[in-house]
């Protein structure tokens, strides 16, 4: 696991003790079996993570130098797809939607895959069937197109959405600023705590699954 220091003992202390779980040498809480991680802010709801990490997001969503330090941490992609859909409320813009293509290349093959299963459908590495956006939301890139400017987990946010293109900029690292037409992408306001590795987060909080 790597992990981003800035010189201080905190950091490295916190960085020996995610080692420590991830080699499962530290013991669970017998009652509920979770790990007590001694740092952080503990929140009571959804809504209280969200004002955490993205404090007025209403007049901050077009700083993309803010966007770009902070996200929420889950486990699942439903959770994730969840507090993202809940975010994308937030930002006062035009929602877009895009919709994936549904239909089979061979005719014969549409009895085998119906279009709701084809919708339904939510393979990694690909958009969902249902993408909205609004100018301003932090995306990220699911796919290596041109390494190593735009790799998997490439940063970016929303700067134009025309009826079959996404326009979005990079905002972290050295190409931060160029720009990029129509990619696979999903939402960032939350990621997996997976894709969360190699990023540089100054504020980031984990959503819990009960």
């Amino acid at each position: 696991m790597r992990v981003h220091l800035y010189g201080d003992r905190e950091s490295g202390s916190y960085a020996q003790l995610l080692l420590l779980i991830g080699n499962g040498t530290i013991p669970t809480d017998p009652e509920d079996g979770l790990i007590n991680v001694p740092c952080g802010t503990v929140v009571q709801s959804s809504n209280e993570l969200i004002q955490a990490v993205f404090p007025q997001l209403h007049e901050q969503y077009k700083n993309t130098a803010w966007l770009a330090e902070r996200a929420i941490l889950a486990p699942r992609n439903d959770a994730v797809s969840q507090i993202n859909d809940t975010m994308l409320q937030l930002i006062p813009e035009n929602k877009k939607v895009y919709l994936a293509v549904d239909t089979t290349m061979e005719p014969d093959d549409a009895v085998n895959y119906p279009t709701e299963v084809l919708n339904s459908l939510n393979p990694p590495g690909l958009p969902a069937y249902t993408l909205a956006l609004k100018v301003g939301a932090p995306i990220m890139l699911l796919r290596n197109i041109d390494a190593p400017k735009l790799c998997n987990g490439t940063k970016l946010t929303v700067t134009r959405l025309c009826p079959n293109v996404i326009e979005a900029t990079i905002c972290t690292g050295q190409y931060a600023g160029e720009s990029r037409l129509q990619f696979p992408v999903r939402l960032s306001f939350a990621m997996t705590i997976n894709k969360s590795q190699g990023q540089t987060l100054k504020t980031n909080l984990q959503k819990q699954l009960t």
